[in-house]
């Protein structure tokens, strides 16, 4: 940070060559550095007059945009454009300037030959694009929709065959809420690029948000074949779950126990699924036979912890054994409602409902109020401890989440 010798330098330079577009923008960066913008903006102006460089005018329109002089950003944008009305910075400025002034008309007439054009890089266009839900008001989004829209699809159809751009389409189509049209750019670049790793998870993930489950079982599976990923199980295992398909899960588990038997996390995650699927199924003994399994590699693991300790508890066996798992739990996790909706109950079922009441409190803090299954336990604390209208109340806040479940 020796500012004034860099500016020494720099002055240095031009006394032995002369003044250069490097040097100018140089010591632009270094006032900006120093506080002192202004300043820098009054040499960029005194050098524009004797040179008029694209680079350093679209320095100038930026500035000017960024301090609400819009019109004055124009002229310069404009002169750069003079010089190079190619020149990509300027016309991206000049459209920014036009958004500031809401004068979309220009704004989109500004971009549109940009994003039709093949010359163009794709980069360039799949950063404007995906920054427009994060750097756009959602009601101006919603009002020009079919401007934007235009933008995205032209940039799209010029780079047919740009995976990131694609992408990049396909995610500003989904965050503004059509996820049909978002679908049909995640597919074509998952298709284009059968060998890309990354866009074949990326449209599995969009078919997991749009919850088709069937193509999400079937995308992960032949996902997982062709690249030899086992993260594709997991998804994989994710639609079998949603599909009540509870014999593929296990299928699967078995198989990467089998083909990974020295890999403890995999190995864990296996177990830990085919004693939900097995749970699923109604299938106690062979449910706790996994979880045994699991926590064999790893007896601290609270997701197993926590089912394992719950299921008993609905089944109301091994209570002692089911309160040591579930303590392990919310000890690790104290702010985890589920965890703590496990304990608490246990709790209850041994006939310790002041214990348990402390618990359910913390668990409505973090997230137990969006739970019907928490909120009608807590509910039954409390009708336990005779606390009628509480009861009432938490049981009515249930109703309203859904029924039993």
């Amino acid at each position: 940070e020796k500012f004034q010798e860099a500016l020494n330098t720099l002055d240095e330079v031009e006394r032995q060559q002369g003044q250069s577009e490097e040097v100018i923008r140089t010591k632009y960066d270094v006032y900006c550095a120093m506080g002192k913008q202004e300043e820098g903006v009054d040499m960029l102006e005194k050098f524009s007059v004797e040179y008029s460089l694209p680079s350093v005018l679209t320095i100038l329109g930026d500035y000017y945009v960024a301090d609400f002089q819009d019109s004055l950003a124009l002229v310069k944008y404009d002169e750069a454009l003079s010089t190079d009305s190619a020149y990509i910075p300027a016309i991206l400025g000049k459209s920014e300037a036009y958004r500031h002034m809401r004068r979309y008309k220009d704004y989109f007439a500004t971009l549109d030959p940009v994003f039709s054009s093949r010359d163009v890089p794709a980069e360039t266009k799949s950063m404007y694009i995906g920054s427009l839900p994060r750097a756009i008001d959602p009601k101006i989004l919603q009002i020009h929709r079919a401007g934007f829209d235009s933008l995205a699809v032209k940039a799209g159809t010029a780079h047919p065959s740009d995976s990131t751009l694609l992408t990049a389409v396909g995610s500003y189509f989904y965050s503004t809420g059509r996820t049909d049209e978002a679908g049909k750019w995640f597919r074509s670049s998952a298709q284009q690029y059968p060998e890309s790793i990354t866009q074949t998870a990326t449209y599995i993930q969009y078919l997991e948000l749009t919850g088709e489950w069937e193509l999400v079982r079937e995308e992960s599976l032949a996902a997982y074949y062709r690249f030899d990923e086992p993260a594709f199980v997991d998804y994989a295992c994710l639609a079998a779950y949603n599909l009540k398909d509870y014999d593929t899960i296990i299928d699967l588990s078995r198989h990467i126990l089998e083909r990974y038997p020295r890999d403890k996390r995999m190995c864990l995650a296996a177990w830990s699924q085919t004693g939900d699927a097995y749970h699923s199924k109604g299938d106690s003994k062979n449910a706790y036979k996994a979880y045994q399994k699991a926590l064999k590699i790893d007896p601290d693991y609270a997701p197993v912890l926590n089912n394992y300790a719950y299921y008993l508890s609905l089944e109301g066996k091994q209570l002692k054994k089911a309160y040591s798992m579930s303590k392990k739990t919310v000890e690790q996790e104290p702010d985890n409602a589920t965890y703590l909706d496990t304990f608490a109950w246990i709790l209850h079922l041994m006939d310790r409902d002041i214990e348990a009441k402390p618990f359910f409190k913390h668990a409505m803090l973090y997230g137990g109020k969006e739970s019907a299954v928490i909120l009608r336990h807590y509910a039954t604390v409390l009708e336990a401890l005779g606390e009628e209208d509480n009861a009432k109340l938490y049981r009515n806040m249930a109703e309203k989440l859904g029924p039993e479940e």
